[in-house]
């Protein structure tokens, strides 16, 4: 029978690491026998705390084995990244169509322009967007093959508007944390109609809340007219295991039930559960508050 909430005795393992009481955590592991796919990969992880991850999004030097390769197929087969990030981009869309000669655009974490490929497509069908003077695409990411991807793409997209249309991509390899507000400034200070910002599922990957502050405070700064974000909302930020366990169980077990909806082929239901959020879930329950990269937070924070 499958688990409604977080089973007793992951959340007494847990209790028992945070003592760092390895051993009763262990005995309680060996003994407990899953009821679905998250309890099964939580028990994984937990009986093996302490393991090694890096950052998800750089640790890995294959194309083929890059976390963002991966959340292509998350993209298109979880119906809240999936829903979400329509809604954004219809959001987005509709803003841009109110520019009058130019606009700029920002997005941290842009990936490989996926968004944006399909943002100007949407735009270069209406007349007075597609003859626009000037578009400017900013993408930040740490991927740099990611971002040769995003510039190809924002290429295509391009082909679409009017020859006497400037469309600039400006890719930024680098971590968001560490570009100045000066950067940010100097690089939107150029004339335009409109300012949009945009993140999804990237903010949460920063270690410490003063970062994500200043990032948010140096974006604001240049006066954008849009700004969207896209997070979980759960706590992944607490220090305290159990709590830490409870949140993890129940985000990543709602968003299991929702990728069953799908039906998806046991190729993209193992890569989705046991790769992509598999690994998310690795590092959200390690026992080492250095080496934690997801950490996602609530939205009243």
């Amino acid at each position: 029978m499958k688990e409604k909430s977080c089973p007793a005795e992951l959340i007494k393992a847990a209790s028992y690491i945070s003592k760092n009481q390895f051993d009763e955590a262990q005995k309680i592991l060996k003994a407990f026998e899953p009821q679905s796919v998250i309890s099964d990969i939580c028990k994984r992880v937990l009986l093996h705390p302490n393991e090694y991850t890096d950052n998800l999004f750089i640790e890995h030097l294959f194309d083929e084995t890059k976390q963002i390769n991966y959340f292509d197929i998350v993209l298109r087969s979880v119906p809240c990244v999936t829903d979400t990030t329509k809604i954004t981009l219809q959001i987005m869309t509709d803003f841009y169509a109110k520019a009058q000669h130019s606009f700029t655009h920002i997005n941290i974490g842009i990936g490989k322009g996926y968004f944006e490929k399909q943002m100007l497509t949407e735009l270069a069908k209406n007349e007075n967007s597609r003859n626009l003077k000037k578009i400017k695409i900013i993408g930040l990411d740490i991927d740099s093959s990611s971002l040769l991807a995003s510039e190809q793409n924002v290429k295509e997209a391009a082909s679409l508007f009017s020859k006497e249309t400037v469309i600039e991509f400006i890719p930024i390899c680098q971590f968001a944390e560490k570009i100045p507000e000066s950067y940010w400034l100097a690089i939107t200070k150029e004339p335009k109609d409109l300012l949009g910002i945009t993140s999804a599922f990237t903010i949460h990957h920063l270690q410490k809340n003063e970062d994500r502050v200043n990032i948010l405070s140096n974006l604001a700064k240049c006066n954008p007219q849009l700004f969207t974000l896209i997070e979980p909302d759960s706590d992944h930020f607490t220090p305290y295991i159990p709590d830490r366990l409870v949140n993890c169980w129940n985000l990543f077990g709602t968003i299991f039930e929702m990728a069953d909806i799908m039906k998806l082929s046991e190729e993209e239901e193992k890569a989705i559960k046991y790769i992509f959020f598999g690994r998310e879930i690795e590092n959200i329950l390690i026992n080492d508050e250095e080496l934690r990269y997801e950490k996602h937070d609530v939205s009243k924070h």
